[in-house]
C-alpha cells in the first residue's frame, strides 16, 4: 500500500541520516559560509533520492540565519575510495530539478577526489547536471593524495581539521551526535538552564572553546586584530578604570556590528554570555594571555646546534647563504 510504501521510504531516509555520511561542519569557512561535508563512499550506498533529500534538510537547517542566506552554503564532496558509476539520464533530470529545489544558495562544491578517465567523465556529468548559473562553482580537486586536497581546501579557508572523515574513510559522528543534540532542543524551543542556544556561531561572533579548533573562527580571528590593536592602550593604563575603558571599547567593538560572546557548554552546544562583567573579564584574560606569549616570544633563546663546528671546514671564510649570526636566517 502507498502508507507502507511512505513508511519504508521515511525509515530509508532516516537511516541514511543517522548514518552520518554527510554532516554540518560546526564551525563556518573564512568568509562566514555553512559547510556541509559528504562523505561519498558511504553516501552512495543509498539511493539518490533519498540523498537528495538528506541535503534538502541539512540545507535547511543551514539557511536558517540571514548570514547564511546572503553568503551561501558550501559542499565538499570527498570521493576517495567511492566507486561512482555513471548517473543514467532520468537520474540527472531529477538531480537537477532537486537542485533548482534547494532552500538555500550553493556558493561552492568542492569535488575531492582521485584523477581518472572515469572522474573526468563524472566530473562532466555533474557540471551539466549542475546547470550554467552553479558550473562555475564547481571546484575538482583531482590528485592521489588525500594530504594535497585538504591543502587545497585550506587554501579556500575552509577548516580541515573538522571535516567528518578519517584518512581512511571512516565517517567520525562525535560532533554529528552533538549536533543533533542540539537540534533538538532549539526544534523543540527548549533553553538549557534558561540560556539561550546556538547551533552555530556567526562570523562576528567570539567564542571559547578549549583546544584549537576555534581559532581560525573569522570572529576570533578579528577579535585577536582588537587585542593586538588596544594591546599597548591597556599596559600604558597605570589605574585599573583605565584599563577597563579599554576592555569595554573593545567589548562595544565586537557587539556593534551584531556579534556575540559565545562560551561552549559541557553539554555540547554553544552558550551566549549576556552578562558584561563576564565579558569583560574573559577580555582582560585574553589581553593578559596575548601578553604572555608576546613575552615569550622576545625571550627565546637562539642556541648554536651541535653541528655548527662542522661549519666551514672547507677553508672558506665568507659566510654562508642563509646563515646569519643572530640566528633569523637572513644572512
Amino acid at each position: 500500500s502507498s502508507s507502507t510504501k511512505k513508511q519504508g521510504n521515511r525509515i530509508g531516509i532516516m537511516e541514511c541520516f543517522r548514518s552520518g555520511h554527510s554532516q554540518i561542519l560546526p564551525l563556518r569557512d573564512r568568509s562566514g559560509r555553512r559547510i556541509i561535508a559528504s562523505v561519498l563512499e558511504k553516501a552512495l550506498q543509498y539511493d539518490y533520492e533519498v540523498r537528495f533529500k538528506v541535503y534538502q534538510y541539512l540545507l535547511w537547517i543551514a539557511s536558517s540565519d540571514i548570514e547564511s542566506q546572503r553568503k551561501g552554503v558550501v559542499f565538499v564532496l570527498w570521493g576517495f575510495g567511492a566507486s561512482m558509476p555513471l548517473p543514467d539520464r532520468e537520474e540527472n533530470i531529477k538531480a537537477s530539478r532537486m537542485l533548482e529545489s534547494f532552500p538555500a544558495r550553493i556558493a561552492s562544491v568542492h569535488f575531492c577526489c582521485q584523477d581518472g578517465v572515469a572522474i573526468r567523465m563524472i566530473k562532466a556529468v555533474s557540471l551539466l547536471m549542475m546547470g550554467d548559473n552553479n558550473m562555475i562553482r564547481f571546484q575538482c580537486h583531482n590528485t592521489d593524495d588525500q594530504w594535497e586536497a585538504r591543502y587545497k581546501l585550506m587554501s579556500y579557508g575552509i577548516p580541515v581539521d573538522l571535516l567528518p572523515f578519517t584518512d581512511t574513510g571512516n565517517v567520525k559522528i562525535k560532533n554529528f551526535v552533538q549536533w543533533t543534540k542540539v537540534r533538538k532542543l532549539i526544534e523543540n524551543k527548549k533553553r538549557v538552564d534558561s540560556m539561550e542556544l546556538v547551533e552555530c556561531p556567526l562570523s562576528t561572533d567570539v567564542v571559547y572553546k578549549i583546544g584549537t579548533g576555534s581559532m581560525a573562527h573569522p570572529g576570533n580571528v578579528k577579535f585577536r586584530d582588537l587585542l593586538e590593536a588596544n594591546f599597548m592602550d591597556y599596559h600604558k593604563s597605570t589605574n585599573h578604570a583605565g584599563k577597563q575603558a579599554v576592555v569595554r571599547r573593545i567589548m562595544e567593538e565586537v557587539l556593534q556590528p551584531e556579534g556575540r560572546f559565545l562560551e561552549w557548554d559541557s553539554r555540547g552546544c554553544w552558550i551566549v554570555i549576556r552578562d558584561p562583567g563576564v565579558i569583560r573579564a574573559k577580555i582582560s584574560n585574553s589581553i593578559l594571555y596575548l601578553k604572555r606569549m608576546t613575552d615569550a616570544k622576545h625571550n627565546v633563546k637562539s642556541n648554536k646546534s651541535s653541528t655548527f663546528i662542522f661549519e666551514r671546514q672547507d677553508g672558506r671564510k665568507r659566510k654562508r647563504d642563509g646563515y646569519s649570526e643572530d640566528g633569523c636566517g637572513c644572512g
